[in-house]
């Protein structure tokens, strides 16, 4: 059980595992009594609790049209890649672009959300 109730239902979580040196050294006794199965099931236990908080958000984003910066485009997939003034790299997800348009890294274009999965939107341009 998660011991702390919080009201996160407007923030993006990152996950991460801290260590004392990342935190700081006022911490580093309490931490090395918290044995590594627990912070692993604690951190386990608040990411389910994000990913419902990331489905809701997303959910909401459905219909809605950004502003998008492309980041560029999956070769498997031929899909644009980018992102929206909400997100940062390396810890907010993707907006999926499916287009026939031809776009180059760094192009901005509406994009209406039409779905999402786990942590990403998909849309099309608009």
């Amino acid at each position: 059980m998660v011991p702390l109730k919080l009201d996160i239902g407007d923030v993006k979580v990152s996950n991460g595992d801290y260590s004392a040196n990342d935190i700081g050294c006022a911490l580093e006794p309490y931490l090395e009594q918290i044995a590594d199965e627990v912070k692993n099931q604690r951190r386990d236990e608040i990411m389910e609790l994000q990913q419902a908080v990331s489905y809701d958000l997303s959910e909401k984003k459905v219909g809605k049209t950004y502003l998008t910066f492309i980041e560029g485009r999956d070769t498997n997939t031929g899909v644009y890649v980018g992102r929206t003034y909400m997100d940062a790299p390396s810890v907010d997800g993707y907006v999926f672009v499916n287009t026939d348009m031809n776009l180059m890294s760094g192009d901005f274009i509406n994009v209406k959300i039409t779905d999402f999965n786990e942590y990403d939107l998909i849309g099309e341009p608009v």
